[in-house]
């Protein structure tokens, strides 16, 4: 029995071992095939990786050779989100200039880059541009969104703004639209007034991008205007409204500029229904000038009878920016100046007869 033991004993030990050696071979295998996948992914990125370097570095045409290298990194790997939305940020219709014609030639001609000179040229505008950025955004979108509302946008290039935003009109598209304009009300409350402007911008080109996308902008700036933690995000909200053009703002915006409450007690006794602005006079005057931009936009829009009631109030503090907004809208749309320009004008020229204490200049 005890020899059969010892036996058993030797004949467990050995396949013991011979298991240890397996998985041995085993681990050995794979962290070969692990080094094989890394070193493959590394040389699909070195040009992403040269990139990188030479944005950091003090060398002479940096932002130039960059790009080179970001177009070969998205030539060889496509979908990197990375190569994309760098490519998108550095590719400027600067680095076009006649005079590196010959030096970007050949390149393209030594990299076998299958491009022309002019089509990377034509590449370089603010829309192709933003499809780069789109793209990364398609690759990785919790990254990259808010990279493009909060980084991106804060550029001094009007170019790349322009490119931000045609990405961003992309992402309410086809996008997380939902996400989009989480960041967009984010951004709008922001302390932060280069967020809050970068964000009504950004509101402004989707509703203008499409017909279909403006009242449902319209929609989420009309309850900023009420926002009264912070004034700067109900005067970009009126900004934005403005630039928008639609009549569905004008009941909101003629709101604001009738924004007013009681005085305090103790003024009421002393002065009787003396009142203040419950807004300050920058944002109702950016009101009136909303109520012009809709009127322009919209021959039928009642904000052009809502200027004339304002300008009929002579007790109004807004009736000489009404006047102005009115005297721009005549002048600027055709429609409304072969249809209603006489009512307007007669009203204008009336106005003008009166003695006023501020200078006002009408082109009629």
């Amino acid at each position: 029995m005890r020899h059969r033991y010892q036996t058993s004993t030797v004949v467990l030990g050995l396949n013991f071992i011979g298991s240890i050696r397996l998985h041995i071979h085993l681990l050995g295998a794979i962290v070969v095939l692990a080094s094989l996948v890394l070193t493959g992914c590394s040389s699909q990125n070195e040009y992403l990786s040269k990139g990188k370097e030479l944005v950091k570095s003090d060398k002479r045409r940096k932002e130039e050779r960059a790009v080179r290298q970001f177009f070969m990194a998205v030539k060889t790997e496509p979908n990197n989100a990375e190569a994309n939305y760098l490519l998108g940020y550095y590719n400027s219709s600067g680095l076009y200039a006649a005079n590196r014609r010959t030096n970007w030639e050949s390149w393209l001609n030594d990299s076998q880059f299958n491009r022309s000179f002019d089509e990377l040229k034509d590449q370089s505008g603010f829309k192709t541009r933003g499809e780069y950025l789109f793209k990364s955004y398609q690759q990785k979108p919790g990254k990259y969104l808010e990279i493009l509302v909060f980084e991106t946008l804060r550029t001094q290039s009007d170019e790349l703004q322009k490119a931000g935003q045609e990405a961003l009109v992309r992402v309410f598209e086809k996008g997380n639209k939902g996400k989009l304009l989480a960041h967009l009300r984010k951004a709008m409350k922001s302390k932060d007034n280069r967020d809050r402007h970068d964000a009504q911008q950004v509101l402004s080109a989707i509703a203008r991008s499409n017909p279909q996308h403006s009242s449902q902008i319209v929609k989420e700036l009309k309850p900023l205007l009420k926002y009264r933690r912070r004034m700067e995000t109900r005067l970009n909200a009126v900004k934005a409204l403005g630039d928008i053009g639609s009549s569905e703002a004008v009941l909101e915006l003629v709101e604001i500029i009738n924004a007013r409450r009681a005085a305090p007690i103790w003024q009421q006794v002393f002065s009787p229904g003396n009142v203040r602005d419950q807004e300050p006079a920058e944002i109702r005057q950016l009101a009136v000038v909303a109520l012009a931009q809709i009127g322009i936009e919209n021959a039928d829009s009642v904000a052009v009878e809502k200027l004339i009631g304002i300008v009929k109030n002579k007790g109004s503090s807004l009736r000489v920016d009404a006047i102005e907004a009115l005297a721009k809208i005549v002048s600027t749309n055709e429609v409304l100046a072969k249809k209603d320009a006489t009512q307007v004008k007669s009203i204008l020229l009336e106005v003008l007869r009166e003695e006023v204490r501020r200078e006002i200049t009408v082109n009629l």
